[in-house]
């Protein structure tokens, strides 16, 4: 990644300290991000759809370069409900890649960082399969022609590969 999310979120935690609200670590969050030229997007609304009609939004605090959700918090801890919320702001999205950070309210604390990733998609599985599948039609094609008899694992031919008898192998 061209950017270290943990580093920024610990220099702004570093500097301000505890007790303030998401808001805050929010804004100066941006600050940084502003100051490296790092792309980002404030509060995207994600839509929710269902049966083909928007039902509702949800909005991420921040998604970095289009490709990685900062969703940050201001409370005691961390729960599992917000693994949930980041890992469901992925699915929407699409993207794969999310951190939920809480800069805890009380003195003394470390900021907790959870970095969520998704794996791929069916689709993007499939689509990959198919690339593998072509890639060894294309070569089992290429080894049937040169060498005749020998058949590739898409190969159509039915006969059996030819062995010779002259000599005996290994297990006669």
């Amino acid at each position: 990644m061209k950017w270290d999310i943990e580093k920024i979120v610990k220099e702004v935690y570093s500097e301000l300290g505890p007790g303030y609200s998401e808001r805050v670590y929010h804004n100066a969050v941006e600050v940084i991000l502003r100051e490296k030229g790092i792309p980002y997007e404030s509060e995207r609304h994600i839509l929710v759809r269902f049966r083909g009609h928007v039902v509702g939004q949800l909005r991420a605090d921040i998604i970095i370069d289009n490709t990685v959700i900062l969703e940050l918090k201001a409370i005691k801890s961390l729960t599992d409900g917000m693994d949930q919320q980041a890992r469901k702001y992925l699915d929407l999205t699409g993207l794969r890649l999310a951190y939920l950070v809480n800069f805890p309210l009380q003195p003394g604390r470390e900021i907790e960082i959870r970095k969520l990733a998704l794996g791929p998609s069916a689709g993007e599985l499939s689509r990959a399969f198919d690339k593998i599948r072509d890639h060894h039609r294309v070569v089992s094609a290429d080894l049937t022609q040169l060498l005749p008899g020998v058949r590739g694992p898409f190969s159509n031919e039915t006969s059996p590969v030819p062995c010779s008898t002259e000599q005996p192998g290994p297990f006669d």
